[in-house]
């Protein structure tokens, strides 16, 4: 099999990713799968990895360390959110945030910190939204296939 990664900037904050599987004795022709990726200004580009538990120690990077936020602060977004809306072909599955020991975790994947209301996870990018009174009402997950919006349940 032969995998071919092609990587296009369009412009400043996007980029078009496309990735082509090529193996004659398995495929009848090419399989393209192309992605959008957006990135938000003023933030690094951080590799996903899938891993597993021979590869943590062969990798290099460390994890970007976020601000520093009160549990009192971190405590206000746990809770279970339903799935509203995303791209097509996405199922749409409840999410839940729980703060442990002063973190703040989705589902298994803890959570850091870039601003009061946006954290970055290893599933994306999560961006909480507020009322006018500070009350959370729901949050989107950003990745390179989309927007997925979530509203909290009562």
């Amino acid at each position: 099999m032969r995998v071919t990664e092609r990587f296009h900037r369009v412009d400043f904050g996007h980029m078009q990713f496309e990735i082509t599987f090529r193996d004659p004795e398995t495929l009848t022709e090419p399989l393209t799968i192309p992605l959008a990726v957006n990135y938000l200004p003023d933030t690094e580009m951080s590799e996903y990895v899938c891993e597993n538990e021979r590869d943590v120690p062969h990798l290099v990077g460390r994890m970007n360390e976020g601000v520093k936020l009160r549990p009192a602060s971190l405590a206000k977004y746990a809770g279970t959110y339903e799935f509203r809306e995303g791209p097509p072909g996405f199922p749409g599955r409840p999410v839940n945030f729980a703060e442990v020991n002063g973190r703040l975790y989705s589902g298994v994947l803890p959570m850091v910190p870039q601003s009061e209301t946006r954290f970055d996870s290893l599933d994306g990018i999560w961006q909480f939204s507020l009322d006018a009174s500070g009350t959370v009402t729901g949050v989107i997950r950003s990745e390179a296939e989309g927007d997925f919006q979530y509203v909290r349940r009562p």
